[in-house]
């Protein structure tokens, strides 16, 4: 849900939740405007309030440019909660703030400055924020809506797709918004007073705070909050906030400018023990300068820490620091117990920042493994190698920071950038083979299959591999082979390294061999025995916490278990992933479960909760650069949209699908999608088209589950123009296809249509042997269930059922079914209804009378 109000209005609607946030905590607020809209205001203005109604809330704030260490605002929360200092690597904080928040009293969780937060960070966030409900709390978070801040961007499109996030973009204040912020603080001032600051500001609050704060400091406004009648008169324009805050700094000691430029510089908050050690000076000399720095408002204590609140002074200190301070600050910041709370990413970054560059290259030499363990963050890992690099002299060390680098921009989805590091040095004579398995995976993903073969058989032709790397590059091999639908060398070159994994014990190595195998199994429709290695597969991978292969398995077994028939399992286990791929920030793995969550929804009928979820999964789809996906979701989109009878954007839909599939040289996938693209000419022109003819000619290769699909379709065009034995044939192709794939959902949807052709043939004798045939259907697809009682109905002759049904079809128990299997049914019920009552055939009349709903089923749509 998304509002704009202004700061009165968005203080009013807040304030309103917050009785709620108490006793029924699950709501995600995040409050974003740009600079002097109020945001600050309103949360102390909240902040306030929470303290006096008793309720529990933690804050925290990124006070740098951009987020330094992992995940650095959620191990800030959990240090608050547990009264301890430690950093806390990805399954930790998850595991740690789960526990936490399920046993607190409904806290508030309020996070300052998102839009400096990582994109880990970010999406951290969101997933917490889909947990708030079942673990009882409440978000909220607030940041700039203007500035160069992609990430933010994102995180914001995306936040809109999430219905238990309130997003609140605060308009330009306005006089109503000046008189609240200063009844609430207690000012009392004359009506022409407010008018002159309001111009004064020109809608800029944190210009008024400033404002306020000058003329209470000069004596103009009382400490009571009223004018001063004498000096009121002779009021001036305030000096410009650089010139007035630079004349205070100067009015200070030194001690208490060094405490400011220290906290500039750290960038956090501080303890009184940290800033004795980082100014050299002991506490009571410390305690005097803060004593003096807050009476000025230039810093903010919170219990034990101290901070800089005011984003007015970072420029203006920054202006006074000298390379000579920063040296000082971050040598003695390396000797503290401060530095082993950031990760060795940011440690590099906070020596270069500060012009450390020896010690910066030290810390990478030191803990070049440790980065590898670091890449759970990899905008830090990316950012820290990519300035780090122009300064180390040494190859060896220079391979692997490309290498981190070059990783971390896959990670990041940022193929094209990794691809041009990873062609940049000569990483196998460094023992590193991962960067070739990575490009290969890239190409591979976009049906690059020659790049992708070129690179791997590079890897071979060196002879330098040792077993563990052979095994993987045996797994590479076979996943280029199952593009390819070449299932048998893809298993053949899974069993040996699966046989190589198992040798040496590399369990790692080895999950990814079962999850290939898996897969393997389920192109080939041994569906049982693919669950059986995705089990194997996430056995591991649980056991070892490695989140990105937990994901891949969990999507696979999910597929397996809806092609079982298992859809409540397999929704929810979508759904679950989902959330997870928002802890790893796994971009491709969010993407193929959305896809499947979608394509799995509108198999059983959920047309109207399928199409919750696919804006954000055309939009992931098209940030992953994987064709074969996009071309599948393509595909699938314009089934969607056909079951709505929106046959103009289907046909669209089918072209991008067909583009992506020549992409990849899929040809049966371009063949089917020109079958569609056709078939919704011709649905609305009218006219039968000999070209669809041509294509559908010869059978379609068994190489993908989609294949019952087509079969379905052709039949339902030849219904279309009465063509039944045609027809008849083209269902017993979709039946036993759907057969021999095993996926329960297929297995239902086309054991109905021989009959059903049957039926509208005239030919009750094979009608009856056929209807017999039938077994029992999947009770969750809604469709061929209600098809079927229909014809069990016209078999039994039994009017009443057959009105029952047509009752049902036509209230509410059938809202969220697709506006065409509605009316399929409905014309089909009218069918029957005529053949008992009069024992007539379905003549002519009654299949242009289909034909004509059909078109005014697309001419409704058009009006949406």
């Amino acid at each position: 849900m998304e509002k704009g109000l202004s700061f009165a209005n968005a203080l009013s609607y807040i304030r309103n939740m917050e009785t709620e946030f108490a006793e029924k905590p699950s709501k995600t607020v995040i409050i974003i405007g740009e600079e002097g809209t109020g945001k600050y205001p309103l949360l102390k203005l909240l902040i306030k309030d929470f303290k006096e109604l008793g309720q529990k809330f933690y804050s925290t704030r990124i006070f740098a440019d951009v987020e330094t260490g992992i995940f650095y605002p959620f191990n800030d929360i959990l240090n608050q909660i547990t009264q301890e200092s430690k950093i806390r690597d990805l399954n930790t904080i998850v595991e740690s703030m789960t526990a936490i928040l399920s046993q607190t009293d409904h806290p508030v969780l309020i996070f300052e400055n998102i839009h400096k937060m990582s994109q880990q960070s970010l999406d951290m966030f969101l997933y917490f924020s889909r947990l708030t409900e079942k673990l009882g709390f409440t978000l909220i978070g607030l940041g700039e809506s203007s500035g160069n801040y992609p990430n933010t961007e994102k995180f914001i499109e995306e936040a809109k797709t999430l219905s238990s996030i309130i997003i609140i973009t605060l308009k330009k204040p306005e006089m109503d918004d000046v008189k609240t912020l200063l009844k609430e603080e207690g000012y009392r001032l004359e009506d022409a007073f407010v008018k002159d600051l309001v111009r004064l500001v020109n809608g800029d609050l944190n210009v008024l705070s400033y404002t306020l704060a000058y003329y209470k400091e000069e004596g103009f406004i009382n400490p009571d909050g009223a004018l001063n009648d004498v000096k009121v008169r002779f009021f001036p324009i305030p000096p410009s906030v650089e010139t007035h805050f630079n004349n205070l700094i100067s009015e200070l000691n030194k001690n208490a400018t060094d405490i400011l430029k220290t906290l500039v510089m750290v960038k956090d908050r501080l303890s009184l023990n940290d800033l004795c050690l980082l100014v050299h000076e002991d506490s009571k000399v410390i305690l005097d300068s803060l004593a003096i720095l807050e009476s000025k408002d230039l810093i903010t204590s919170d219990q034990e820490y101290f901070f800089i609140q005011n984003s007015f002074l970072f420029p203006i200190l920054e202006k006074r620091i000298s390379s000579i301070d920063k040296i000082r600050v971050s040598k003695l910041l390396n000797e503290t117990e401060l530095i082993k709370k950031v990760s060795v990413p940011s440690r590099i970054l906070i020596n270069l920042g500060y012009g450390n560059v020896d010690e910066a290259v030290k810390i990478f030499s030191e803990n070049v493994e440790e980065i590898n363990n670091s890449i759970s963050n990899p905008q830090e890992v990316y950012e820290s190698m990519s300035k780090i690099k122009p300064y180390i002299s040494d190859k060896k060390l220079l391979i692997h920071a490309s290498f981190y680098q070059g990783k971390a921009l896959y990670l990041l989805s940022r193929y094209d950038e990794a691809l041009e590091i990873f062609k940049s040095e000569d990483f196998q004579s460094n023992g590193i083979i991962e960067p070739y398995l990575l490009s290969s995976s890239i190409y591979n993903s976009r049906g690059d299959y020659k790049n992708s073969d070129i690179i791997l058989a590079n890897i071979i032709s060196r002879d330098m591999l040792s077993k563990k790397n052979e095994a993987k590059v045996l797994i590479a091999q076979a996943t280029i082979y199952i593009r390819k639908n070449d299932y048998k060398k893809a298993e053949e070159l899974v069993d040996l390294a699966i046989n190589i994994a198992e040798e040496g014990n590399c369990e790692n190595t080895l999950s990814e061999a079962y999850n290939i195998k898996g897969i393997i199994r389920i192109n080939t429709f041994n569906i049982e025995d693919a669950g059986n290695y995705f089990k194997r597969a996430l056995e591991i991978n649980t056991r070892k916490k490695n989140w990105f292969s937990r994901l891949k398995n969990m999507n696979n077994l999910s597929i397996t278990n809806g092609m079982l028939g298992h859809y409540d399992e397999s929704i929810k286990n979508f759904k679950d992933i989902i959330d997870i791929s928002y802890i790893t920030s796994d971009l491709r793995g969010r993407a193929y479960a959305e896809f499947n969550l979608v394509e799995q929804l509108d198999i059983i009928g959920e047309s109207a909760e399928s199409e919750n979820y696919i804006p954000t999964a055309e939009k992931l789809v098209s940030l992953i650069s994987d064709q074969s996906l996009a071309s599948s979701f393509h595909r699938f989109y314009g089934l969607h949209l056909i079951q709505n009878c929106i046959f103009d954007r289907a046909k669209e839909e089918f072209e991008i699908s067909r583009r992506k599939a020549e992409e990849i040289e899929d040809k049966q996938r371009v063949r089917i999608n020109k079958f569609f693209v056709l078939l919704m000419d011709e649905i609305v022109n009218g006219k039968k088209l000999q070209e669809i003819d041509d294509i559908i000619s010869q059978k379609f290769e068994l190489e993908e589950d989609f294949i019952p699909v087509i079969y379905i379709f052709i039949t339902l065009r030849y219904i279309y123009h009465g063509e039944f034995d045609l027809a008849i044939k083209s269902s017993y192709d979709a039946v036993e296809t759907a057969v021999k794939i095993g996926d329960n959902g297929y297995k239902t949807h086309s054991s109905i249509l021989p009959s059903l052709v049957y039926f509208l043939k005239g030919d009750r004798e094979a009608f009856t042997k056929e209807f017999e045939k039938i077994k029992t259907l999947d009770k969750s697809i809604q469709y061929p269930n209600y098809v079927y009682r229909a014809l069990k109905a016209y078999l039994s002759n039994n009017l009443d059922e057959v009105k029952e049904l047509r009752d049902i079809i036509n209230s509410s128990k059938t809202s969220k079914m697709p506006s065409l299997d509605k009316l399929l049914l409905q014309l089909l019920i009218s069918f029957i209804e005529d053949k008992i009552t009069s024992d007539t055939g379905i003549n002519p009349d009654n299949m242009a009378k289909f034909r004509k709903q059909i078109l005014e089923c697309y001419s409704r749509s058009k009006l949406r």
